[in-house]
C-alpha cells in the first residue's frame, strides 16, 4: 500500500471447486466475472478482531423441497474463516449431532470411529444452510460430504460429513474450505469487512 502498487489493502479470494477448476487469488481488486450481483459486505465481528472473522450466521438444514429439518441459533459468536482448515464447519456437539441425524450417517464399527453415509446416495442428502442475516450460502451433498478412498480402517471408498465438533474457543467457530469454495470472498483491511457473493465458476 505504501508503495502505491495496491489500490486497497484487500484481496480476494476464489477456491477451486474440484481438481479441474481453477481458483484466483487477487490484491488490491476484484474480478467481477467471478461471482453473481453485487456484494454483500459483513463487518469484522467483534470489532477488535485481528483475524479474518465475522458474525456467526444461523445455520440450519433443509429438504430438497424446502422443508426445514433444523434451525441452530448463534448469539455472541464470531465465525472465524479459514482456507486451510478441511471441514465445512467446527461448530458446538450439539449441531455436529444434528447434522448427523439429518444426513442419517451412521457410525462405523471400526477403530477410526468415523460417521458414514452411503456414497452413492450424497446427492439426496439435505442441503446445509449458513444464513448471515439473510444472505444465504446453500451448501448440497457434495459439498459438505468428503469422499474418501481409502483409509486404514476402510477397506475402500467411504463418505463422511465434514463437520468437525467443538469450537476454536469459547466464543468462535470455524468455516473452512467446503465452505469458502461455494462464494467468491473480498476480504478488506481497511474497511474491516469481509464481502462474498455466490460464485459462477461451478
Amino acid at each position: 500500500m505504501e508503495s502505491k502498487q495496491l489500490e486497497k489493502n484487500s484481496f480476494a479470494l476464489l477456491l477451486p471447486y474440484n481438481r479441474q477448476d481453477i481458483g484466483d487469488l487477487s490484491f488490491g481488486t476484484s474480478h467481477p466475472e467471478f461471482h453473481e450481483g453485487p456484494f454483500i459486505s459483513h463487518p469484522i465481528y467483534p470489532e477488535n478482531a485481528s483475524t479474518w472473522q465475522i458474525k456467526a450466521p444461523t445455520i440450519s438444514m433443509r429438504h430438497h423441497d424446502g422443508t426445514e429439518i433444523f434451525k441452530y441459533f448463534f448469539t455472541g459468536v464470531s465465525a472465524q474463516l479459514d482456507s486451510i482448515l478441511p471441514a465445512a464447519a467446527w461448530v458446538p456437539d450439539e449441531l455436529v449431532q444434528a447434522v448427523l441425524n439429518a444426513t442419517n450417517a451412521t457410525v462405523d464399527e471400526t477403530d477410526c470411529d468415523i460417521p458414514v453415509v452411503p456414497c452413492d446416495k450424497i446427492s439426496e442428502l439435505p442441503h446445509l444452510v449458513f444464513d448471515f442475516d439473510g444472505q444465504e450460502i446453500v451448501l448440497n451433498g457434495e459439498d459438505y460430504i468428503g469422499e474418501a478412498e481409502w483409509l486404514f480402517c476402510f477397506r475402500g471408498p467411504y463418505c463422511s460429513p465434514l463437520i468437525g465438533s467443538g469450537l476454536r474457543d469459547d466464543d468462535t467457530i470455524v468455516l473452512g474450505p467446503p465452505f469458502l469454495k461455494k462464494v467468491y470472498s473480498v476480504f478488506d483491511w481497511d474497511e474491516r469487512t469481509v464481502s462474498c457473493k455466490s460464485r459462477t465458476r461451478i
